[in-house]
């Protein structure tokens, strides 16, 4: 029974994805656009931006990002348990008992009800070398999307746990039995994948007709670690996640073209991780879980007619990559405008949706100051409706 309750809770809280990881400012301000917008290496942006681009500017990029969902403040219960426990088993009072019986309770119905909660977070650091003959770059980017379930059972007890202050002494003794039987099978469960990338990339461009092409390839090595934990509720931590993780190390491939077509189009196609990896959690109680990356398309594009407005959207043409036999991937539909300023910096919204439904609808804004000739500071946020929240920053230093 514990296994088969194991087996649905690992699976409940892995079919709760968060917004698609970006982990610079201006894709993520842009609703997660990297088709044909985003700058980034280091948050896999196309690496054709590299010959496409008409900056010139040597630059350097610092991005990071973190985003939560805890629509029933889980987490904040959850830090509180270890008190909550401790207080209910040191009881020695018929008033203490009481109390603490019925604190803790109240606390077990919280978690019964709560939905997952969800945390990922994304940093990296890239130097790119724009050219419209050779565009060269090098980056690291690291990922991390970790999702908890809290698990309770409904209490059943032939008492209301409520009225124990006003029980007989064998009624009160049952509820107390009652309830350490409830705290016995509840457990906090962690699940996740945590990414780190290192690469490089190259782009040329090409006149093909009376337009321009510009192709980038983007190789790299990949270490994955998947996570796989169980907690009693009031051991809950968040350290040392990765250390009975399944682990694997792969070497992989991004590939993006972008087409010019002049009049303030461009049409980008990416492809990332060209190369299947599937990666093994360690097993608990005999269950294990496997996380694929699979090659995702994307195609999008950008259109730069109007005076100092871009608008972009991306389509991505696949599911994403996720866990073997879960509901948790994703196929995100994203548009997004951009207004700029010279000399002063950006502003912009997004909006983002999940085709396949298993996550949620995300608002995205954004701004960019670049007061300073040499640096640019990116500012991002993204919100749904169902209380998930991301927010980036990053800098670009440009030579």
């Amino acid at each position: 029974m514990q296994l088969t309750k194991l087996t649905l809770a690992v699976a409940t809280l892995l079919a709760a994805p968060a917004f698609a990881y970006n982990s610079d400012a201006q894709s993520l301000g842009m609703a997660g656009i990297k088709a044909t917008t985003s700058t980034s290496l280091a948050s896999g942006a196309n690496p054709a931006i590299l010959s496409a681009d008409s900056s010139g500017f040597i630059r350097a990029q610092i991005p990071v990002s973190i985003g939560t969902r805890d629509q029933d403040d889980v987490f904040g219960a959850l830090k509180d348990a270890g008190d909550l426990v401790d207080d209910f088993k040191a009881s020695s009072s018929r008033e203490d008992i009481a109390n603490n019986t019925v604190k803790l309770n109240k606390f077990l119905d919280d978690i019964y009800q709560a939905k997952p909660i969800t945390v990922d977070a994304g940093s990296g650091f890239s130097v790119e070398a724009p050219n419209r003959t050779v565009g060269l770059g090098g980056f690291i980017r690291a990922s991390t999307h970790i999702v908890t379930l809290a698990h309770a059972d409904k209490y059943s007890g032939s008492h209301d746990y409520t009225g124990i202050g006003d029980a007989s002494d064998a009624d009160a003794g049952q509820i107390v039995s009652d309830t350490y039987d409830r705290l016995d099978t509840a457990y906090a469960n962690i699940a996740g994948v945590a990414k780190l990338e290192i690469g490089g990339a190259i782009s040329h461009r090409r006149k093909v007709g009376n337009k321009h092409v510009s192709v980038g390839f983007s190789p790299k090595i990949q270490s994955f670690q998947v996570i796989n934990r169980t907690f009693s509720i009031d051991e809950y931590e968040l350290s040392n996640l990765t250390k009975d993780a399944g682990k694997k190390t792969a070497v992989n491939l991004d590939i993006g073209t972008i087409y010019d077509y002049g009049k303030g189009l461009q049409v980008g196609f990416l492809v990332t991780d060209v190369v299947p990896v599937s990666v093994k959690s360690k097993a608990i109680n005999g269950v294990h879980y496997e996380y694929e990356v699979k090659p995702q398309a994307t195609i999008g594009a950008t259109f730069q007619g109007l005076p100092f407005v871009n608008l972009s959207a991306d389509y991505q043409l696949n599911e994403s990559s996720g866990f073997k036999n879960i509901a948790d991937n994703t196929q995100y539909l994203s548009v997004a405008a951009e207004a700029n300023v010279p000399m002063i910096g950006s502003a912009r919204l997004g909006y983002q949706h999940d085709l396949n439904g298993n996550a949620n609808t995300m608002y995205t804004a954004g701004v960019r100051l670049g007061f300073v000739p040499f640096l640019d500071m990116n500012l991002g946020g993204a919100y749904s409706e169902k209380g998930e929240v991301r927010v980036g920053a990053d800098l670009t230093f440009k030579l």
